[in-house]
């Protein structure tokens, strides 16, 4: 398919169709649209549909029937409910686990088009998906399941500054027990009415300030009668766009890109005619493309690419390739080190814990797996993330930490908030708690604020000892009780070292398994040689060896 053929799909007249959908799509991005994307974005590494999940788990069971009865109604809710009532929980999260293995992404066989996303979209990614697709891709500094409250302040903060974040709202298959699946669990994180949202709970309420801090994109979504589209309609005044799928009865075999819309009397087919009216309630303006067609995302994603990218994209690929090396790295050889930072951050005696190493290295996706280990080990645990990208002094750090904490110091001058926040501190108790805060990329601060350097240490001092913990991750080392340097992957191994090891030992190196990973096979007899000389001139880095695979 075409652009030229998408856009002919649909085409009234100047103000309604397709062509006119794209244009105001088009004037939009050039300020603000956040995509939201379903699961037809993943399915390209064998992830399936909301539909084909829960008929192909249902398949052989004696609740077969029931659950496509449901399906064919769209109660997917309901459908998820009985069958996880028929496998039992700790089946049905096994089962889901299975269904969506990272180890199933193969970053070789991503459509190219799915590559233009962090370029086309700068700020907040929501998607109801629970794979990792998008984890790997967007690379996202803070990936967010706001049904509670971790990471609230935070994302009220990159929807203000249309940050780079992904929402992933109804959870991850890293965390499968709260991922939001079954009738129960969506009552509990929207509210018992389907149609009516409780805007007071965490989810709810902050998809609506997704919405309406800029008009959402709908990509690989059916947009059906969801919950996601009950929180769209309840944000009076917010608009959007949608890429669609025609219904089946549209589909016209003879061409398939001039679908059959209307009957003889002029009037559109049934079925289309009810999504118009379902999707004009929502004040979405959509594209459409033909039954089955799905490669039309491609398509308008390529073109809006043309039309809106600058064509001297160098830096921008270069920090795309950057992207794919923390996608792809999937700590591979980091595992001892991951238990090693979660076990040091429950001890509560270390209140100033470092986490050290050259750029690239891992060491924030390194953060990000200890945090998602203890939390699924505990839920009740919580870390503050305080992201200093572009920070230049103490008084900026010393806001930025007020902004995750919740205290509101908008009053107070640059020498009056180190004061300010430890008076905060001091009442109420709030210290006894002694809550967890990840300075990320604390190297910017230093190197700029060269003068501040004592202060600032004074200052992560008399705020630890006030009560707070931190977990610090730079470039740079700087005082700490505790420091994790996250060194290169099995140390030092020059290449005579590596001539002479024989090939099974060779291939099960840390390093060369990261390569082969990401290059997606295996080396031919006559690479290997090239292989062992590679791998000792990378030295073990891990962005070195990605990029190179790449």
């Amino acid at each position: 398919m075409t652009f030229q053929e998408l856009m002919g799909v649909y085409q009234i007249n100047d103000d309604l169709g397709n062509q006119s959908a794209y244009q105001a799509l088009v004037k939009q991005m050039q300020n603000r649209v956040t995509p939201v994307i379903g699961a037809g974005l993943s399915v390209w590494a064998g992830y399936p549909t909301w539909s084909k999940l829960l008929t192909e788990k249902a398949s052989g069971t004696s609740v077969e029937q029931e659950v496509r009865d449901l399906l064919a109604k769209e109660a997917y809710e309901q459908a998820a409910s009985r069958l996880e009532g028929f496998y039992r929980t700790n089946r049905f999260r096994s089962a889901l686990r299975s269904a969506f293995d990272p180890a199933k992404l193969r970053e070789a066989a991503r459509p190219a088009y799915q590559r233009r996303i962090p370029r086309l979209f700068p700020g907040p990614v929501v998607t109801t998906n629970y794979d990792v697709s998008l984890d790997r891709l967007l690379n996202a500094p803070f990936v967010v399941t706001p049904e509670s409250d971790f990471q609230d302040t935070e994302l009220r903060s990159r929807i203000q500054k249309h940050e780079r974040m992904l929402v992933k709202l109804h959870g991850t298959v890293d965390d499968p027990a709260h991922m939001i699946l079954t009738e129960q669990r969506y009552n509990e994180t929207y509210g018992a009415d389907p149609q009516h949202p409780d805007l007071s709970l965490p989810l709810p309420k902050a998809l609506q300030s997704v919405f309406n801090g800029a008009p959402p994109l709908f990509l690989g979504c059916g947009l059906g009668p969801d919950r996601t589209c009950a929180v769209l309609h309840a944000c009076k005044g917010a608009s959007g766009f949608a890429l669609l799928e025609l219904p089946p009865e549209t589909e016209n075999p003879d061409e398939p890109c001039k679908p059959k819309l209307f009957q003889g009397d002029g009037a559109y087919l049934p079925a289309f005619a009810e999504r118009l009216d379902f999707l004009d309630g929502l004040e979405l303006q959509v594209i459409w493309y033909p039954y089955k067609k799905h490669e039309a995302v491609g398509v308008l994603l390529e073109q809006l690419a043309k039309d809106l990218l600058p064509p001297d994209a160098g830096e921008a690929l270069r920090k795309l390739e950057e992207q794919q090396y923390h996608g792809s790295a999937h700590f591979l050889g980091r595992d001892a080190q991951v238990r090693e930072l979660a076990d040091a951050l429950q001890n509560p005696a270390v209140k100033r814990l470092l986490v050290y190493g050259v750029a690239g290295i891992g060491k924030t996706e390194i953060c990000k797996a200890a945090y998602r280990t203890l939390k699924q080990a505990d839920p009740a645990f919580t870390m503050s993330p305080v992201d200093l990208t572009g920070a230049s002094s103490m008084s900026e750090v010393l806001s930025r930490l007020s902004l995750a904490l919740g205290f509101s110091a908008q009053d107070l001058g640059p020498d009056q908030l180190l004061p300010g926040l430890l008076r905060w501190l001091a009442s109420a108790g709030r210290g006894a708690a002694r809550p967890l805060v990840w300075l990320d990329n604390f190297e910017e601060v230093w190197l700029k604020a060269p003068a501040e350097r004592n202060a600032l240490s004074d200052a992560l001092f008399h705020l630890s000892a006030a009560g707070l913990r931190f977990l610090i991750s730079s470039q740079v080392r700087i005082p700490a009780d505790r420091t994790l340097e996250v060194r290169t992957l099995d140390g030092r191994i020059g290449n005579k070292e590596l001539d002479k090891m024989d090939w099974e030992r060779f291939r099960k190196l840390d390093r060369v398994r990261l390569f082969l990973a990401t290059l997606g096979r295996e080396v031919r007899g006559a690479e290997h040689s090239a292989l062992r000389t590679l791998m000792g001139e990378m030295e073990g880095h891990p962005l070195s060896i990605v990029l190179t695979a790449s």
